[in-house]
């Protein structure tokens, strides 16, 4: 086995366990009481793999493992704002579980490897980590406290990868127990601070896994960062609903329901005006309002979410043969039943976000009929190769759809074609 596909192996392993301790967060919230034990959950995981669990012989002969806890930093930082390596009399910092390269532990002593001792940098070439692991267990909801703790941690990590990076991946793995029924401000310390910083920090392996075990809402986990595995792990049932729907988010590699929307005909400058935004922030939810006083039926029965999205293509008014968008519905609402403060804010991120549109229209009667729905849409992106609509399928017919339309308007449920196939086109 060559040594690339080596490491790629044990990283995987380790992947795999700390997906079976969200999986156990979710499923179990008071399992794990403090950070502590959840340390203790992911060693029992990882006791089950044999590559993990080994024990290597350093070149002075003694025997060790490859997972320690508490592992030294390599290099000196500001523990509160971490942003450079520093020099001594700055000081280290320390892991809380190091993944040491096979190749480190046989090539060197057990006293280097314990790393201990201030000692000259490693080999630029060959980084002495395969992984450098952090974690947070929070029991209560977002916070300027909570929200530093998990900036310092990121930080740390991406000082570790920086070059000389001192470990091929670097995992943060943040588990929330909320406890309280006022989360509003903890989810926007979350929206607004937290999942920025992990945006910003892309090379950093990140997990954040929330429940709340005294609520009847659904767990969430949010991927981010170069995962090698997606789709390994299962979600637990959410609250009154189906296995079905409990499906986990990843950064840019989520579970997708099996169907699609088609929406045939939507003005260009609509779409373009998402697709500003979205280049650069692509979770910034934005709007789409289909003209009919129809209910997309199966948007309103079941909504999608951010952990359950649903595919969207589009085409536009003066190409309705032509699917040239993709993105993904992540919320529907009835336009009939929005009033006060939740339109008032949806009012006002439309007319700065999405400047053609004039806020949420069609409340009333417009041309004798009500618009019915509001879809939350995210990850729109135009396709490079645009592809006819024909080679959509709609669900209900099996048939492929026409592309003899001449009107603009409606939509049809279609088979979410696969990422592969898609990905030719984007």
């Amino acid at each position: 086995m060559n040594e690339h596909r080596a490491t790629q192996d044990l990283l995987v392993e380790l992947e795999t366990a700390l997906h079976r301790v969200v999986e156990t967060f979710w499923d179990h919230p008071y399992h794990y009481f403090t950070e502590a034990d959840a340390h203790v959950g992911l060693h029992k995981w990882l006791a089950t793999r044999p590559a993990l669990s080994q024990t290597l012989q350093t070149a002075d002969g003694f025997e060790t493992g490859l997972l320690h806890c508490e592992y030294p930093t390599f290099f000196c930082y500001d523990k509160n704002s971490p942003v450079e390596r520093l020099d001594p009399p700055s000081s280290r910092g320390h892991y809380d579980l190091a993944l040491l390269d096979p190749g480190y532990v046989l090539s060197r002593e057990a006293q280097t490897i314990m790393n201990r001792r201030d000692t000259e940098a490693p080999d630029a070439s060959s980084p002495p980590l395969l992984a450098a692991i952090e974690f947070k267990l929070y029991d209560r909801g977002w916070s300027p406290l909570r929200v530093r703790g998990v900036m310092r941690d990121v930080g740390k990590l991406r000082l570790t990868l920086q070059h000389p990076a001192h470990a091929r991946a670097a995992y943060l793995c943040v588990l929330q127990r909320i406890v309280s029924q006022h989360s509003s401000r903890s989810d926007l310390h979350w929206k607004r601070e937290v999942r920025v910083m992990l945006q910003e920090n892309p090379e950093v392996r990140a997990v954040v896994a929330m429940c709340w075990p005294n609520q009847r809402r659904d767990p969430f986990v949010h991927y981010s960062g170069p995962w090698i595995t997606t789709n390994t792990y299962r979600a637990p049932e959410p609250a009154g609903g189906s296995p079905e729907r409990a499906k986990a988010t990843r950064e840019g590699g989520h579970a997708m329901r099996d169907e699609a929307l088609f929406l045939n005909g939507v003005p260009e400058e609509v779409l373009e005006d998402i697709l500003k935004v979205q280049l650069h922030l692509p979770e910034q939810i934005l709007y789409l309002q289909p003209y009919s006083s129809e209910r997309i039926v199966h948007l309103a029965e079941d909504p999608p979410r951010v952990d359950d999205p649903m595919r969207l293509f589009a085409s536009l008014t003066d190409g309705l043969p032509t699917v040239r968008y993709v993105g993904e519905v992540v919320g529907w609402d009835s336009k009939l039943e929005l009033s006060g403060g939740r339109l008032h804010l949806l009012n006002r991120i439309i007319y700065f976000l999405q400047p053609t549109e004039p806020g949420v229209y069609g409340m009333g009667k417009a041309e004798g009929r009500d618009c019915a729905n509001l879809l939350h849409v995210w990850r729109l992106r135009k396709l490079s190769k645009p592809f006819s609509v024909v080679q959509l399928t709609n669900v209900n017919t099996g048939a492929p759809l026409s592309d003899q339309r001449k009107t603009a308007g409606g939509w049809v449920y279609v088979t979410n074609p696969d990422d592969a196939w898609l990905a030719e086109y984007l």
